[in-house]
């Protein structure tokens, strides 16, 4: 199986998978042949696990879990760099951010919030980020991060399906 064109499901990019049984087939199917390589962090699974509905929450872990994405490691947010001992703010594969990285979080004008994090993982990945988040989408773009809506990510797999027949 090819890797396939790289994308990044940030947490709010399922629910739009799991309303549209024909895309997620599509998606699905995509993965299987090898067009598409799906990844989400640590951070994915925390917020899917932190919702509050049980039944959102076991339909979307379970999505999750037919999807198989790879998880790739996210930047570090240090609680400050003032304390004797400042740790990354969520435990999973994280790494320091150095510099570039720091700036490019506060560019993206979310620095310390889970959205910039997932832009610079999927930056890092050489992913495109999938989100709903309009906004994140606007800011990852003026940064050079390829970043696009849930519906868009599902034309891309359209045209990457029929481009492979």
């Amino acid at each position: 199986m090819g890797q396939g064109t790289k994308f990044l499901l940030e947490g709010c990019a399922f629910d739009p998978l799991l309303e549209d049984p024909e895309t997620l087939d599509l998606v699905l199917n995509a993965v299987e042949r090898g067009l598409i390589q799906l990844l989400v962090t640590d951070l994915t699974y925390q917020d899917l696990k932190a919702i509050q509905n049980r039944e959102r929450r076991a339909r979307l872990l379970g999505l999750l879990e037919a999807l198989s994405p790879e998880t790739v490691g996210l930047p570090a947010i240090l609680v400050s760099d003032r304390l004797k001992r400042a740790r990354p703010s969520y435990p999973g594969t994280i790494y320091p951010v150095g510099e570039e990285s720091a700036s490019l979080l506060e560019r993206l004008r979310v620095s310390h919030r889970a959205d910039a994090r997932q832009a610079v993982a999927a930056h890092w990945a050489g992913a495109h980020l999938v989100t709903d988040d309009a906004a994140l989408v606007r800011r990852a773009r003026a940064e050079g991060i390829q970043a696009m809506t849930t519906r868009e990510f599902a034309e891309e797999v359209v045209r990457l399906s029929q481009g492979a027949e």
